[in-house]
C-alpha cells in the first residue's frame, strides 16, 4: 500500500471514528426524547430540557468541528460514489455542510424550546387550551424561520425546512403532489361522503376491549410481521412514535390504547413496526454514522403505511387474522360479526378531525391543510392566534367538518411542539411510495397476496430488505425508489389502489 493509501485509510478510520462520536450524542438525546414521553416525572422538564440543549450543542459543534471538515475535504473524491465509502463521505459532507450553516447558540435554543413546548403542550391539548400553548409556538416559529435562513434556500424558506426531512425536495413540487391527489380524491370521496356524512360502519369496533388482551394479539401480530423484540420494546404515550438509537440494534415503538375500540392499539402498533422494521433492517455496517437510518422521512413512512394500510388493512391478511381476533375478545361485538363486516368497518370512510384517526381516502387532505397553514406560518401571513380559525375554516372546506374544540383542531398534533416544521407533507409522500413500492414488490414476488393471506409476510418483508431496508442512506431517496420501484415517485399507482379498493367497497369508482 503506497503511503497516499496509507494516509487515505487513516483519514476514513478517523472520520469513522469521529462519526460515531456524534452518533453516540444523538443517541443519548434521543433516549431522553423517549425517556420525556415514556416515563420521565414531570417535575424533570426544566433539567431534561437543559441536558437536551447540553447534548444537542455537543453534537453539533463536532459535527461542524474543523478537524471532520478537513477530512472531507481530503476524502471527497477518493471513492466510488457508488461505494459504500463514497456513500458515507458524500452523507457526512451533506450533514456538516447544513450544521455548518446553523450556530451551534441556535441549536440549543431550538433544542431548548421544543422540550419545554412538549408539556405544556399534553396540558393544553387536555384543557384545549390554545392560548396556554401559543407563546411556545410562537418561540419555536421564530427560532425556524431563522434556522431556514441560516440553512439558506433558492426559491422558499419553506424548502429549507422541508430538506432536513425530504432531501431535495420543494415547495412547488409538493403543491403539485397535493393538487394531483386533490384531483383523485375529492370526486371519490364527494361519491361516497356528500356533506361530510358517511354511512355507519365501524359498530363493530366499539365495545369493551380489555387492554391486556389487546397488547397480547398486538404483539403476537408485531411478531408474525418480523419486529424483532430483542432489538425493541413497545411503551405507551399520548402520540406514537418509533425511534431508534444510533443503529438497528436498539429500534423502539410506543403505542396508544383505547379500551373502547379494538383496532386503534392495532393498527398504531403496525405503523409504528414499519418504522421500526425499515430500522431494524438497516445493514448492521451503518450502526453508528449516518448511513445508519431511513433515508427520508417519506421513505420512512412509506413503511408505517404500507405495513398498517396496504397489509393490515386488507382483505387477506383478516382471513389469516379475523378468528384469531373474535378468539382473543370472546363476546364482544366481534362474535356477532363476519369477515366482510368487519372488514368494511376497518375500512370505513368517515370524515374526522382528527388525523391519526382518519381512513386512508381522507388522510391526506389532513396532511394538505398543515402544508398549507405551515407555509402561511412560515411566511408570516398567519400569526399564531389566527391558526385555530384557519384550521378549522381549512378543515370544513376539505372534509366539511369542524372540530368541536382546540383538542380536535389545532392542538391535536405534537409536531409542532417538537419544532417539525416541514414535517408534514412527509407523510403524504410515504402514502404515495406505499403503494408504488407495494406494486413493486407483487411485481417481483406474486406470491405475496397469498401469503399475507396465510399469514406469512417473508416474501414481501424479504423484498423491502434487499430494496429497501438495508441501505439505510446510501442512495439518495429519489435514485433509491427509481432502483425499487423502476419509477421516479408518482401519485398513479398509489390513486388506482384508492379507486379500486373504495370503489369496491362503496360501489363508485
Amino acid at each position: 500500500m503506497s503511503a497516499r493509501d496509507n494516509h487515505q485509510a487513516e483519514d476514513l478510520r478517523r472520520l469513522r471514528e469521529l462519526l460515531a462520536e456524534i452518533s453516540d450524542l444523538n443517541a443519548a438525546t434521543a433516549l431522553m426524547h423517549w425517556d420525556q414521553q415514556t416515563y420521565m416525572p414531570e417535575g424533570g422538564i426544566e433539567l431534561r430540557s437543559q441536558q437536551l440543549a447540553t447534548l444537542s450543542r455537543l453534537a453539533h459543534e463536532r459535527l461542524v468541528s474543523p478537524e471532520l471538515a478537513e477530512l472531507l475535504e481530503r476524502l471527497e473524491g477518493s471513492y466510488d460514489p457508488s461505494s459504500e465509502e463514497g456513500a458515507l463521505v458524500r452523507v457526512a459532507r451533506r450533514d456538516h455542510e447544513r450544521a455548518a450553516r446553523l450556530p451551534s447558540r441556535l441549536v440549543a435554543q431550538m433544542a431548548r424550546a421544543a422540550s419545554e413546548a412538549e408539556p405544556v403542550w399534553v396540558r393544553a391539548r387536555a384543557a384545549s387550551d390554545w392560548g396556554a400553548f401559543a407563546p411556545h409556538l410562537e418561540r419555536l416559529l421564530e427560532l425556524k424561520r431563522e434556522a431556514a435562513e441560516h440553512l439558506g434556500y433558492e426559491e422558499h424558506p419553506y424548502d429549507a425546512l422541508l430538506d432536513l426531512y425530504e432531501p431535495g425536495a420543494r415547495k412547488s413540487r409538493l403543491e403539485g403532489l397535493f393538487e394531483e391527489l386533490k384531483a383523485g380524491i375529492l370526486p371519490l370521496l364527494r361519491s361516497i361522503a356528500p356533506g361530510g356524512r358517511a354511512e355507519e360502519r365501524s359498530a363493530p369496533l366499539v365495545g369493551d376491549f380489555d387492554e391486556r388482551a389487546q397488547e397480547e394479539f398486538g404483539r403476537a401480530v408485531l411478531t408474525d410481521l418480523g419486529y424483532d423484540w430483542s432489538r425493541g420494546r413497545q411503551d405507551r404515550v399520548v402520540h406514537a412514535f418509533c425511534i431508534d438509537l444510533g443503529g438497528p440494534q436498539d429500534v423502539r415503538i410506543t403505542t396508544r390504547f383505547d379500551p373502547r375500540r379494538v383496532d386503534t392499539a392495532l393498527f398504531t402498533s403496525m405503523h409504528e413496526a414499519g418504522h421500526a422494521m425499515y430500522e431494524q433492517g438497516v445493514s448492521p455496517s451503518y450502526a453508528r454514522s449516518p448511513l445508519a437510518g431511513g433515508v427520508s422521512m417519506g421513505v420512512h413512512e412509506s413503511q408505517s403505511r404500507l405495513w398498517e394500510n396496504l397489509v393490515g388493512r386488507s382483505r387477506a391478511f383478516w382471513e389469516h387474522y379475523y378468528p384469531l381476533l373474535q378468539k382473543a375478545f370472546p363476546g364482544s361485538p366481534l362474535e356477532r360479526t363476519d369477515l366482510e363486516g368487519f372488514y368494511r368497518a376497518i375500512n370505513e370512510v368517515k370524515p374526522s378531525p382528527i388525523r391519526i384517526d382518519a381512513d386512508e381516502l381522507t388522510y391526506n387532505l389532513h396532511v394538505l391543510l398543515r402544508f398549507e397553514l405551515e407555509v402561511a406560518m412560515i411566511e408570516g401571513r398567519l400569526a399564531v392566534p389566527e391558526i385555530p380559525e384557519a384550521w378549522d375554516a381549512k378543515m370544513e372546506e376539505y372534509l366539511s367538518v369542524r372540530p368541536e374544540k382546540a383538542a380536535e383542531g389545532a392542538l391535536q398534533d405534537i409536531h409542532w411542539a417538537d419544532g417539525l416544521f416541514g414535517y408534514f407533507p412527509s407523510y403524504s409522500v410515504g402514502n404515495v411510495l406505499s403503494a408504488q413500492l407495494f406494486a413493486a414488490a407483487v411485481r417481483a414476488r406474486p406470491e405475496i397476496p397469498d401469503e399475507i393471506g396465510r399469514g406469512n409476510f417473508g416474501p414481501l418483508r424479504g423484498w423491502l430488505s434487499e430494496n429497501v431496508y438495508r441501505h439505510g442512506r446510501r442512495y439518495e431517496p429519489d435514485e433509491l425508489i427509481e432502483r425499487a420501484t423502476g419509477a421516479p415517485l408518482s401519485a398513479a399507482p398509489y390513486l388506482g389502489y384508492l379507486r379500486e379498493k373504495f370503489g369496491a367497497l362503496y360501489g363508485c369508482r
